[in-house]
């Protein structure tokens, strides 16, 4: 009599553990699925900041080779022209260009 009595309970158990054994293999097929599209999407991020950081290094060596020269030349005439008109002066303290052309033009020092 007592078998009768504990074999509705290994079955009730046995049906928790295929029922809990199912939730686990779901979780983890989930599991999969979610870490996959995310490395798919930081995949995604990484070639576009990639791709990002190559256009401004482009645009940052075109404007030092284009616009930053002819800023500096700008700078330079503008120094000039302070240099020969006294009254200009205060204009050319006033918004520091006194003190960019007082920088040195590069800091790599000459080959021997």
């Amino acid at each position: 009599m007592d078998e009768n009595a504990t074999s509705p309970d290994m079955n009730e158990l046995q049906a928790e553990c295929k029922w809990l054994r199912k939730q686990v293999q779901i979780t983890l097929v989930l599991l999969i699925m979610v870490s996959g599209t995310l490395t798919l999407f930081l995949l995604k991020q990484t070639r576009e900041i990639s791709a990002g950081v190559i256009g401004t290094r482009v645009a940052i060596e075109n404007y030092n080779k284009t616009e930053g020269a002819m800023f500096e030349d700008l700078i330079k005439k503008l120094a000039d022209y302070g240099h020969n008109h006294p009254d200009f002066n205060a204009i050319y303290t006033k918004y520091g260009l006194n003190q960019v052309t007082q920088a040195p033009a590069s800091t790599v020092p000459a080959k021997k």
